[in-house]
């Protein structure tokens, strides 16, 4: 969720080229480990 989070702020920003990555096989962070 932070991804998502980072993202939003970041075109809340201006920004609009950026690339979120995630470790995982799927998307979720903490979450997606701790299923």
């Amino acid at each position: 969720m932070a991804g998502i989070a980072a993202a939003h702020v970041l075109r809340e920003a201006g920004f609009t080229n950026f690339t979120i990555l995630e470790k995982g096989s799927d998307v979720g962070g903490v979450w997606h480990w701790n299923r």
